[in-house]
């Protein structure tokens, strides 16, 4: 369950509030002890469906040791509150090779299919292949979707089977010390649900497609350097391309005292960036961790006016373990700059049983 509040003031100085409270997420899963099937009822998400995203209905499933299957129903969410809605239906199935349990080397192969039809007509029909592989020195993931067009839903240049989103990412450790990453991003829709938005968030979403690569090197064992470069796609202003080097350091003192910095410097062809951010931990006792974190985002159009635009805010949040089942969070965040300003605060508590 989620409680949101904000605080919002428009560029006209005018001040919005806005409140929000809702079920985000509730299943029911049943599996017999030693028994392979398993159903799961409610609002859901499955690794081996990461391609459909969330969906509020049914899922069976047979798991076994090295391979799995499974089929589903139900209906899409809100796409604008992600509340449940009925206007579209869906339904699909997977199956999935993977690693025996307790395996150095753990891979898993999913190919899946899925279709969702809005009044009886067609709104999307896919396929997807999936694929990650980790070990101790490799990380990898791969997605890729293929979409169906019925003859009456193509246009000029459309084919009846294309490719349309990937997704991919390898992570590589050649040493202790030096880590290299990289990866694509091509996919059109990604569902984002945050509990702080800054202007460092706003960046990296509007900026997400594209292509990137990077090196980070752990000198020591708590502290890391890192540089990454991207070509990104996504933004309003067509093609940017980012350099950003980053700082972290882990514990360094008794109180779990930890530091991240981020520095990315971004132009397109309209405009240059720049984006600062730091964030400051502390763990005063094993129950309660405490986060400081701000940071400025400039940037400068010469065809705008005024040309430069700059955006500052400051959060703190708080993680406070009440008991062993009992978790409360808070986060506060105040931005000021840019097009307009704001104040979030966000809320939450959790009871595991």
């Amino acid at each position: 369950m989620r409680a949101r509040r904000s605080y919002t003031i428009l560029a006209d100085g005018a001040p919005v509030t806005d409140n929000r409270s809702r079920v985000y997420a509730a299943d029911l899963s049943i599996n017999n002890p030693g028994s392979p099937t398993r159903i799961t009822l409610g609002r859901q998400i499955s690794g081996a469906l990461a391609s459909v995203g969330v969906f509020d209905g049914v899922m069976a499933e047979l798991v076994q040791p090295s391979w799995s299957t499974g089929a589903f129903t139900g209906s899409q969410p809100d796409p604008l509150d992600l509340g449940f809605s009925s206007s579209i239906v869906q339904g699909g199935f997977y199956t999935q090779r993977h690693s025996r349990p307790g395996a150095a080397a753990r891979w898993v192969l999913t190919l899946g299919g899925s279709g969702s039809y809005e009044d009886a007509h067609v709104n999307r029909e896919f396929a997807w292949l999936q694929g990650s592989y980790f070990d101790r020195r490799v990380s990898a993931f791969v997605t890729q979707e293929v979409d169906y067009y019925r003859a009456w839903k193509l246009q000029p240049g459309m084919h009846t089977i294309s490719p349309t989103s990937t997704f991919a990412f390898l992570q590589v450790r050649p040493t202790d010390v030096v880590t290299l990453d990289g990866g694509f991003d091509n996919r059109r829709n990604v569902l984002l649900y945050r509990d702080v938005v800054n202007p460092e968030t706003n960046f990296d979403d509007t900026y997400r497609q594209g292509a990137w690569g990077g090196i980070s090197f752990r000198p020591v064992p708590r502290w890391r350097v890192g540089f990454d470069a991207r070509v990104s796609s996504g933004g309003s202003m067509g093609t940017a391309d980012a350099y950003t080097v980053s700082l972290a350091a882990d514990r360094l003192t008794r109180f779990g005292v930890s530091l991240r910095t981020r520095t990315t410097y971004y132009v397109n062809p309209q405009l240059t960036g720049l984006l600062q951010s730091a964030t400051l931990g502390i763990d005063p006792g094993t129950r309660i961790h405490v986060e400081l974190n701000g940071g400025v985002r400039s940037e400068r159009d010469p065809t705008a006016d005024p040309a430069r635009t700059t955006s500052t805010w400051v959060g703190l949040d708080a993680d406070v373990t009440l008991a062993r089942a009992w978790y409360i969070l808070a986060s506060a965040t105040r931005q000021r700059g840019g097009l307009d300003g704001y104040d979030q605060l966000f809320t939450g508590l959790s009871f595991r049983f």
